[in-house]
């Protein structure tokens, strides 16, 4: 079996559970914030597939998000990638926060990389600030594994997968259940 066969096993695997939680909650805009145990594990998988996807696609074993904001190509990619969540009938966009952080990057100016590294601390993930809240303090931020942060992390996870091989473009519009599709 290829490694991005493996990839893409994790990743239906990590789809299948959230897609077991529509068995005790409805995929609905006011239970975003609804919090629990599965959405932790689900998080988890998804941030830990989302970085060994990164750590490839950008040929570095840094897991530094602070790293991985300075390449350039991947931001242009990724902060205006659009996918949409078929439960919800919803498009979201799981790179959202650093669509700023793109045009600033890619707008043709010198920029030191003294001044990247004061720019890049300015932009963060929700859900991978979600992550990282719970799993270095889960006592005090469990709320904040939550069904939007599942999500997120999970269609981040599926871009990467994606890219996972090409490194440039979308192969694959849905990959797993179906629960996402992915616009390539």
């Amino acid at each position: 079996m290829s490694e991005y066969q493996e990839l893409i096993d994790y990743y239906c695997y990590i789809e299948h559970r959230l897609n077991k939680v529509r068995d005790i909650i409805a995929f609905k805009d006011e239970n975003e914030t609804a919090f629990g145990w599965e959405f932790y594990n689900i998080i988890f998988l998804s941030c830990s597939l989302f970085e060994i996807c990164m750590k490839k696609y950008i040929n570095n074993d840094e897991g530094d998000m602070n790293v991985w904001k300075k390449n350039s190509e991947w931001l242009r990619f990724v902060s205006d990638k659009k996918i949409k969540f078929h439960p919800m009938y919803k498009e979201i966009i799981p790179f959202s926060e650093f669509h700023e952080l793109n045009m600033i990057f890619n707008s043709g100016k010198v920029i030191s990389e003294k001044d990247k590294e004061t720019i890049i601390k300015d932009f963060s993930l929700f859900w991978w600030n979600a992550y990282n809240d719970c799993k270095h303090d889960f006592i005090n931020n469990f709320e904040k594994a939550c069904l939007k942060n599942a999500i997120y992390s999970l269609g981040a996870a599926g871009i990467m997968v994606n890219l996972y091989n090409t490194k440039k473009v979308m192969t694959n519009p849905t990959i797993g259940n179906g629960l996402f599709y992915f616009d390539v």
